[in-house]
């Protein structure tokens, strides 16, 4: 948040403005562009899209209405709400893996529910996983429901009919790119809908730039880190510039 702030400052300092707003549409008019908002309508000729990526749902019956109370999407966010309770994470990834490992160091045990045989995080992490004696793997585990009460959630029934009794679920199933707003671009994509870029943040439409997230190089190279994506920021504002010129 600090870091946040500090580098808002420092780009509002060089004339850069500000706007809260939810863009639900981006239209190519001629050499411009228009950018659709709630209320408001703007105009340019480059943009450069950074809206990164969001997480990907159960879409189970209880997880909308138990968001925010025992079903969240950041481990390290929330883990220290569920001190000395059992919850679980649903996911089979590094990430996942991960967010057990901080959440065993606050809550009483942590159940990781994966869809097939085992979870399949970076062999660092299996070995920590392996040694902490609060995290427990349970295969062929998928959710069908999550119920509760108005205090909150109070466990998972799974699809082959069992129950478990958890008082938070994670989810960690993947992140999906925020690119709703500009499908009538016709921007390339991977197969994962990340926006393609080249080594100068360019995408396929000329004026279009993109960074962080929500970019690929290729259909297999992307890499979702901070320094990355902030080198990519970089890389664009300096091709929008000259692009124009």
């Amino acid at each position: 948040m600090e870091l946040g702030q500090k580098l808002l400052e420092h780009a509002t300092a060089f004339g850069a403005e500000l706007n809260m707003s939810t863009i639900h549409d981006v239209q190519k008019e001629g050499d411009f562009f228009k950018i659709y908002g709630k209320k408001e309508i703007w105009q340019s000729r480059t943009i450069i899209i950074a809206t990164g990526t969001g997480h990907k749902y159960l879409n189970v019956p209880g997880e909308k209405e138990f968001a925010n109370k025992g079903v969240s999407y950041c481990a390290t966010c929330d883990g220290a709400f569920f001190k000395n309770k059992i919850v679980c994470i649903v996911g089979a990834g590094d990430s996942a893996v991960k967010e057990s490992l901080f959440l065993a160091q606050h809550v009483k045990h942590v159940y990781i529910l994966c869809r097939k045989e085992d979870v399949h995080p970076e062999p660092i992490n299996r070995e920590r996983m392996l040694a902490t004696v609060n995290i427990e793997v349970k295969p062929f585990s998928e959710i069908e429901e999550i119920f509760g009460d108005e205090q909150g959630v109070k466990g998972v029934k799974l699809k082959n009919g069992s129950m478990i009794e958890v008082e938070g679920v994670f989810v960690e199933v993947g992140r999906v790119a925020r690119t709703d707003a500009f499908q009538s671009l016709g921007l390339k994509t991977d197969k994962e809908g990340r926006v393609l870029i080249d080594i100068l943040s360019r995408t396929n439409v000329k004026g279009i730039f993109a960074a962080g997230d929500i970019t690929a190089w290729d259909q297999e190279a992307k890499w979702d880190q901070g320094i990355v994506g902030v080198a990519e920021g970089v890389k664009a504002a300096y091709s929008a510039f000259n692009y124009l010129g």
